[in-house]
């Protein structure tokens, strides 16, 4: 029988002291000869090498925020996030005339997702400035034609990953931020730079033809990663293939300098897998909403309703249908799932008369 992986130890030093990680954009960097030997291209390059490739139609003009006050439980926070930024080097804090030199200096805020704080950056002046490039996120569409019943899935999150990725040295100047009576610049690539996803999401291209050359059924939407791992022609992942495909992603994203979170992934092995705000059962051959995303569609769509008065539940939820029913009929090996956007689901009904409309939608 396999043995169980370990963890990836990108947490900091040890207790007793010792040398903490390097930063990620400084990993990443030194594994640019493994980068090349994966085929990527010298776009791909250049954004490890010399920075993110924002795509610029103009420079933006100079600007200056208006400071605003942050709540208490918002405050602790941030400061924790700022020392944790400063310490990692993915932000510097600016003096004097120092200041003064920064074109944009825009506010920093704590949001919440998933009931998670995150601080992130009003790049609404620098956003007006940048090309919106179009492009894709995988869904669980495309999963739901790779997967086989039965199989035993693996996930893993890439840690702090826009901040693998520099800010070139002529650009920082624009992501500049205030937050709580201080002054910082990006070193790193901000959370709400509009072109920050696109720019992630291409650089991993090389990564994902990678994992999925070597057989593994998975998809890559930002830093999270989840799916099937290599296994027998026509058959369901095992537990040993997921042990064994747990220790090739963590050899892999170890020499291309990626580091993976520590306490996020799952990396044993499981038919029930938590991914996207969904919970994919291979055992059931069901794709599934949380009770978290669940209570979260329920509350959009009593908002959209009170926007959506004239139209009733069973006319918007017919018409989502209708709008899926293209791809739903398409046929898929393995399982078959839509992916349905909470925010369609407005509906007065109860939860249950909700999971009775979405149940011919969601099962095989």
């Amino acid at each position: 029988m396999a043995s169980r992986p370990r963890p990836p130890d990108v947490t900091g030093p040890a207790e007793g002291g010792g040398t903490p990680p390097p930063p990620p954009y400084v990993t990443t960097r030194r594994a640019i000869k493994y980068w090349r030997s994966l085929g990527a291209s010298r776009w791909v390059l250049r954004n490890i090498l010399e920075g993110a490739q924002i795509p610029w139609t103009s420079r933006p003009p100079f600007h200056r925020a208006r400071p605003f006050a942050m709540g208490e439980a918002d405050a602790v926070f941030a400061r924790a996030e700022i020392q944790r930024c400063l310490d990692k080097g993915y932000w510097r804090e600016l003096f004097g005339a120092e200041i003064q030199q920064q074109i944009v200096i825009m506010n920093g805020f704590v949001v919440r997702s998933a009931g998670k704080p995150r601080l992130v950056l009003d790049c609404r002046v620098p956003n007006g400035y940048i090309d919106p490039r179009r492009f894709r996120y995988e869904s669980l569409l495309e999963l739901a034609g790779e997967l086989r019943p039965g199989d035993q899935m693996v996930k893993w999150d890439i840690r702090d990953a826009y901040h693998h990725l520099l800010l070139r040295p002529e650009d920082r100047k624009y992501f500049a931020f205030q937050c709580l009576g201080r002054v910082f610049q990006s070193v790193t690539m901000p959370f709400g730079m509009q072109a920050a996803p696109f720019l992630w999401t291409k650089v991993c291209r090389p990564v994902v033809q990678e994992l999925r050359r070597r057989g593994f059924r998975v998809i890559a939407y930002v830093d999270d990663f989840g799916g099937a791992p290599p296994s027998a022609q026509g058959r369901p992942a095992t537990k040993g293939d997921a042990v064994r495909g747990s220790r090739a992603v963590q050899d892999l994203f170890g020499r291309l300098g990626l580091q993976l979170h520590p306490t996020k992934g799952m990396w044993e092995g499981t038919m029930r897998l938590p991914l996207l705000g969904h919970l994919v059962d291979t055992a059931r051959q069901l794709f599934l909403l949380t009770p978290e995303r669940t209570l979260k569609v329920t509350a959009m769509a009593r908002r959209l309703l009170s926007v959506l008065a004239p139209l009733t539940p069973r006319c918007i939820i017919e018409a989502v249908r209708r709008r899926q029913c293209k791809e739903m009929n398409q046929p898929m090996s393995g399982m078959r799932a839509a992916y349905i956007e909470g925010y369609r689901l407005q509906c007065r009904l109860p939860l249950q008369s909700i999971s009775a409309y979405m149940a011919p939608l969601c099962t095989l």
